[in-house]
């Protein structure tokens, strides 16, 4: 792979420039650096690593992300495995994808037939006079947020030592289509490796 595109595959994994987390701010993740014989980038959850890249700077503080490497690459055997496949961005159940629900007029938001017991409906707000609703009950909807889209509860993976070990869809997302991707999940609430062709990387992980 040509330098820049490594460079600009890097930093899909930096940090927002607006991102005021603690950590960010703090090791100024907002760009690529080098350390020993890696150049790094982080967004604080997840990191990789390719070969060195001599045109990028070499750093040992803001962030000692070989020592993150050494140890969660020393956690043998890992088990590899592929992403397994997931379906991303589904309309939220709730709203329907409308992003506001409002209370069904007929019932009051006590539920009935017309509203199948629900007590609102998914609604745009600028088509709310087409439906049978209380207008000024609209509300973004609580479900999803109003992004109108299924809150990211994460993918189940299978780990080595827990069985409920879930990868948010933002990061699967990020890395689901480098080149033979692949993860080796190990427990609840610890970083875990993966790896694809040209480098490789560690990703925090939640329980859900």
């Amino acid at each position: 792979m040509p330098e820049s595109d490594t460079l600009k595959l890097l930093s899909r994994f930096c940090a927002d420039k607006d991102d005021i987390a603690p950590t960010v701010k703090k090791f100024r993740l907002f760009e690529p650096w080098t350390c020993e014989d890696y150049t790094y980038a982080s967004d604080a959850i997840i990191c990789v690593r390719v070969k060195r890249i001599a045109t990028v700077p070499t750093k040992i503080y803001p962030a000692r992300a070989d020592l993150l490497f050494e140890e969660v690459w020393q956690k043998e055997p890992l088990i590899w495995q592929k992403i397994p496949s997931y379906a991303d961005g589904l309309p939220c159940a709730v709203c329907y994808g409308k992003q506001f629900i409002a209370a069904c007029a007929d019932c009051g938001g006590s539920g009935c037939d017309t509203c199948f017991g629900m007590g609102f409906f998914g609604v745009a707000p600028e088509r709310m006079r087409y439906r049978n609703v209380i207008t000024s009950s609209c509300m973004p909807c609580p479900e999803c947020e109003g992004t109108g889209y299924e809150p990211d509860r994460g993918v189940l993976v299978e780990g080595s030592i827990d069985k409920d070990i879930s990868i948010a869809k933002y990061y699967l997302n990020k890395i689901v289509n480098l080149p033979n991707i692949e993860i080796a999940p190990i427990e609840n609430n610890k970083p875990f490796p993966f790896r694809w062709v040209g480098g490789e990387g560690v990703l925090h992980v939640r329980k859900t």
